[in-house]
């Protein structure tokens, strides 16, 4: 199913192409769905999960439009800068991710913060009533796509509606929470003490501790807003929303990716990553037991190849 990363899905064609490169039996085939969205079954609700996390929460589930938060920073920053360490590190302050960049990156590190904020200031110049008026635009596209939606999966009107109000605002509505969110007034109260610092050591006394006084002033302030600006984890957001899902859609076992992290309860799942096991005894995958109207996640793991399977 489509995600903030892997929105191709979504495409008529995609179903085609990905038979055409697994090459499964005609069997295999016909079991083999995909869906832009959801996927809904009975009790059984799935689908990626990022329409719960602000910073990978797009304008509309079913239009790829407007790119968020997190999609900008892989574009604009990761991408570029070959920062792939910080794909799963969105949760963590700037100043953490500053200081591992030397350890992880070296000499290349001051490009890597040169990306940052290239990507975090084109962030902020993107973001408030210019993100909203280029995603009102795409309205008409959401109810088209959502029509489709319906038609082509089979999916009730009313459930369809309910989930579109469940989604998250994108962090990029609001410059105020994206100039937040990026910690710009920590790294301009860093600045103004820096450059007080400097202008004093220079012999302007007066307008150094004017200058760092300012900047203190102004740090102060934000670390009394709260150490970590960040709501909470996508982890711990992706829970409030399956949590969401179940109690608006009688759902009996929501599911989600997107996190990277593993979660098992009665109501709520998460396959973590594939790719990612953290330290698990194989390969991380979920099966569902029970049938549409009892579902039951179960956590499997698929063993690695021994040396002698793989020659």
């Amino acid at each position: 199913m489509s995600g903030n990363h892997d929105a191709t899905v979504g495409l008529g064609d995609f179903r085609d192409s990905l038979l055409r490169a697994l090459g499964p039996s005609p069997a295999a085939s016909a079991r083999l769905r995909t869906t832009p969205w959801f996927f809904r079954e009975g009790a059984l609700h799935i689908e990626h999960g990022h329409l719960y996390d602000p910073d990978n929460a797009p304008a509309h589930p079913l239009v790829v439009g407007e790119a968020s938060l997190g999609v900008h920073f892989v574009e604009q920053f990761i991408a570029p800068a070959g920062a792939f360490r910080y794909l799963n590190m969105n949760d963590e302050t700037p100043l953490k991710l500053f200081l591992s960049s030397f350890a992880f990156y070296g000499p290349r590190a001051p490009y890597v913060i040169y990306r940052y904020f290239h990507a975090a200031i084109g962030a902020v110049l993107r973001s408030g009533p210019l993100y909203r008026r280029r995603a009102a635009s795409e309205i008409p596209a959401g109810r088209e796509g959502a029509a489709r939606f319906v038609k082509e999966l089979d999916m009730p009107p009313e459930l369809v509606e309910q989930m579109l109000a469940l989604g998250v605002k994108p962090t990029l509505e609001s410059t105020s929470r994206t100039f937040s969110r990026l910690y710009f007034d920590r790294v301009l109260s860093t600045l103004a003490m820096a450059s007080g610092v400097g202008t004093a050591a220079l012999g302007h006394a007066k307008m150094g501790a004017a200058a760092f006084s300012v900047g203190a002033l102004a740090m102060t302030l934000s670390w009394a807003r709260g150490h970590n600006r960040y709501r909470g984890t996508v982890a711990e957001q992706l829970e409030d929303g399956a949590r969401r899902i179940a109690e608006a859609t009688n759902a009996r076992l929501v599911v989600f990716g997107h996190t990277h992290r593993e979660a098992l309860d009665e109501r709520y799942a998460n396959t973590a990553s594939f790719a990612f096991p953290r330290g698990a005894p194989g390969r991380p995958f979920l099966e569902i037991e029970g049938g549409p109207e009892a579902p039951r996640a179960v956590r499997r793991y698929l063993e690695p190849l021994s040396a002698a399977q793989v020659a």
